[in-house]
């Protein structure tokens, strides 16, 4: 890969800023939960599927 100067707005690196959107506390924090969550049960059972559908399935 080659990478070149450009002056070109275009083509600066995107950003986001989280505190931009309409989020509530709540939702952000319930957010959080549930990426961790995932993040566990995928380290647990090592397959992106599998963890999703038991996330799924709990009530």
């Amino acid at each position: 890969m080659y990478v070149v100067p450009s002056q070109n707005q275009l083509a600066a690196i995107p950003g986001w800023d989280g505190e931009m959107l309409p989020v509530t506390y709540n939702l952000a924090q319930e957010t959080g939960r549930m990426r961790e969550k995932i993040a566990e049960e995928l380290k647990r059972v090592g397959k992106a599927e599998v963890a999703l559908e038991r996330i799924a399935e709990e009530p």
